[in-house]
Parts: structure tokens; C-alpha cells; sequence
């Protein structure tokens, strides 16, 4: 195997008025913890996060100054440009059969067949200028040369997904020959409210990994803890079979 790379994003205060929440920086900052317990260097880690104040008052200081002796990238500009950018440099120096872990929690929605986040600076008026498609990134990251050195991909992402289209994971458009091993958990199924704990859940989880999970068992292990907690995710499972064709697996109804 080769290296371990990790995009972490975390966003608490928004620009429009009245969206600010607390819990992402924290979990953001445990997942990053993990990834380096894992086996993965600090320069390979992104940790993309903004902070609002806590209501039990963390700060998570000494965190953030352990991951920066350790070398973690860190960053408070949560705006979708630079967001694009962690991703777009992701790559650059990795060798081949490396890894992809990405981690995504704030406000986001579905619609459109997509699963849609909200980068820092959403506002209504700019609204086709401030969001990140999840799942076009996923088959991007999946499917492009640039990204062929990571040959497996964990995607955990704890957002909403209401003011919902229904998504058909059986007609996602595929474009290229599929390279990675792809897995993901959405924190909701389409038009729910995420009611908190898939965090805690995917992050224990993740803690029980001393080495990077077999892929094949990722949503094995991972969703019957969150239906314990009466979570039901939505998941994408994206195989390589025989020949390299693509196949997207069914999703919605927990494992594949």
C-alpha cells in the first residue's frame, strides 16, 4: 500500500446570517487524530475548518497545535474555491495504490440526483456558485486519471438531505472507465433532517481502525452501528469488476 491521504472539512459559521452550528470543528479535528493513529503522514492530511463558539466551551487549541507539529495542512478558509483546491493538489506527489479518506460535515441537501454541501460562503443570491456536488466529486475522484494513484476511497459525509429530488443511484452517470474502490456513508437518506450521532458513530467507528479498513467491509461494519442508533444512511458502493466495467452498486437501503 502506499500513502494514506486525508481531505477533512469542517464548517461551523457560514456567510448567511443565521446557519451557524457547532459540532463539525470537533469532529473534524477527531477525524484528522485517527487518520494519523492510522498510518497517514501529517503533510498528507487537509483539515479545512472554521470554528463558532461551543456551548461546553471547547476550543480545541491543544488539538490543533498537536496536528501542526505533526504537520497536518490546516486551514480556516472554508470558501468553495479553496475547498476545490485541496482537492485538486490531493494527488500531487502520492504514489500509486495509495488511499483516500474524505470527511465533510455542516449543512447540505439533495436534489437533482446529486447530494449537494454548502461551502462556507452559500448565500442564496450566489447559490450556484457556493456549493460542492458530492456525488460529482465522488465519480470524479473515482474515475479520473489525476486521481488514479488512490485505488481505494472512504467518503463519510454527515450533512441533511432535504429539499429532496429522489435520488436513483441505479441511473448515476458514469463517464470513464472506473479506477477506485469506492465506498461512502451519507449521514441521512434523502428528505430527512440529520438528527446528530452519525458523527460519533462514523468517528468511534473510524477509531477501532488501526490500519486501514478492507474496503469491501467498510459499510459491513460501519452502518449496523448507525442503525443501532436507529440511523439509516444512504450509501454508495462503487465496485471494479472483471475487466475493469462499470458498475455502480444499488444505494439508499444501507449495505451493498
Amino acid at each position: 500500500m502506499g500513502e494514506i491521504v486525508g481531505v477533512i472539512v469542517g464548517i461551523e459559521t457560514y456567510s448567511r446570517a443565521g446557519m451557524d452550528i457547532s459540532a463539525p470543528f470537533r469532529n473534524a479535528l477527531g477525524v484528522a487524530a485517527h487518520l494519523l493513529k492510522m498510518g497517514a503522514k501529517g503533510p498528507n492530511i487537509s483539515l479545512l475548518v472554521n470554528q463558532t463558539s461551543s456551548p461546553d466551551g471547547y476550543t480545541g487549541y491543544e488539538e490543533l497545535r498537536d496536528l501542526r507539529e505533526k504537520g497536518v495542512k490546516i486551514s480556516d478558509d472554508l470558501r468553495k474555491a479553496n475547498i476545490i483546491d485541496s482537492f485538486a493538489v490531493a494527488a500531487e506527489g502520492i504514489p500509486q495504490d495509495s488511499r483516500l479518506f474524505v470527511y465533510w460535515c455542516g449543512y447540505g441537501y439533495a436534489g437533482a440526483g446529486d447530494r449537494i454541501l454548502l461551502c462556507s460562503d452559500f448565500n442564496v443570491g450566489t447559490f450556484n456558485d457556493r456549493t460542492f456536488n458530492a456525488t460529482k466529486r465522488f465519480r470524479r475522484l473515482g474515475s479520473l486519471p489525476e486521481y488514479a494513484c488512490f485505488s481505494e476511497q472512504i467518503f463519510l459525509v454527515d450533512v441533511c438531505a432535504r429539499y429532496t429530488d429522489t435520488i436513483e443511484p441505479d441511473n448515476i452517470d458514469m463517464s470513464g472507465q472506473l479506477r477506485a474502490k469506492q465506498v461512502a456513508a451519507f449521514a441521512i437518506r434523502e428528505g430527512g433532517y440529520s438528527r446528530g450521532g452519525f458523527s460519533d458513530v462514523a468517528i468511534a467507528w473510524l477509531a477501532r481502525q488501526q490500519v486501514w479498513p478492507e474496503i469491501g467491509k467498510v459499510l459491513k461494519t460501519l452502518v449496523p452501528d448507525l442503525e443501532a442508533v436507529k440511523l439509516k444512511p444512504f450509501t454508495l458502493h462503487f465496485r471494479v469488476p472483471f475487466l475493469g466495467s462499470v458498475n455502480p452498486s444499488p444505494s439508499g437501503d444501507g449495505m451493498q
